[in-house]
């Protein structure tokens, strides 16, 4: 099975802008996801998914001089953009990853693949509808046919922008998983939203990275352990701002 991942980007963050360029050790924060996505084994191709948004311009720069490949699309469409992108490679099955978390782990990206494939499943992921893993190590993994299916058929604007709110209304319609950790981690956030997650992010790497590239979660884990003031700072963070309102209208609560 031919694997594909997407890893989703954009310069218009809110809350830090341009964060997916800016240098951890000297590389971009999407250049670090990257390498770490390319790393794991049954990935056959790595590619950034970013917007028609004029302000993404300078990533689609950025990945031509780092010969990366990128495909620009719908701003909120992110089936759209997905589906779309994926149509550049051969593929089976398409990863979707996001650019603001630089811990992503290889092997749990690996355990994953091999997952979807000997069960056969339609959509993966690491997130709902329950979370063990930390904030941070999310991804979805689509079986083509799911994807085309999602964008040929699913036309509502919000499921389009939020793609597993519509597998959580219809589980009956997909094999679907998700995986998760031995233990619950879900009060831990290591994705990038804030300038004191960049900093963070910033110490872990500059912590293991000389040494080894691609350090996996439990030695982040570890690092947290010693340094357990950054749990309770990213806990007094909001994140998924934008998401949590449209659910929330979405679902006639306000």
């Amino acid at each position: 099975m031919s694997v594909v991942a997407i890893i989703q980007a954009r310069m218009g963050s809110s809350r830090l802008p341009g964060k997916v360029l800016k240098p951890i050790l000297g590389q971009a924060l999407i250049a670090r996801i990257h390498e770490r996505v390319s790393a794991a084994s049954l990935v056959d191709h790595t590619m950034i998914a970013a917007t028609i948004d004029s302000r993404d311009e300078e990533l689609e720069m950025w990945c031509a001089s780092q010969e990366i490949s990128i495909y620009r699309g719908p701003v909120d469409d992110i089936i759209g953009r997905f589906y779309e992108a994926s149509q550049l490679f051969n593929t089976s099955a398409v990863i979707r990853l996001w650019g603001d978390c630089p811990f992503l782990d290889p092997a749990i990206i690996d355990q994953a693949v091999n997952i979807f494939i000997e069960q056969k499943l339609d959509y993966l992921n690491t997130f709902a509808p329950q979370r063990t893993f930390p904030a941070g190590l999310d991804f979805e993994i689509y079986h083509i046919d799911t994807l085309r299916f999602y964008y040929e058929q699913i036309k509502d604007p919000y499921y389009r922008e939020f793609p597993f709110e519509y597998f959580r209304k219809n589980p009956e319609r997909f094999k679907i998983f998700n995986l998760t950790y031995p233990k619950n981690l879900s009060h831990i956030n290591l994705t990038v939203d804030y300038q004191e997650d960049f900093e963070l992010a910033s110490r872990i790497y500059g912590f293991y990275y000389p040494k080894n590239h691609l350090f996996n979660l439990q030695q982040v884990l570890d690092y947290l352990d010693l340094n357990p003031e950054a749990i309770l700072s990213a806990e007094s963070k909001q994140r998924n701002i934008e998401f949590k309102q449209k659910q929330k209208e979405w679902e006639g609560l306000l």
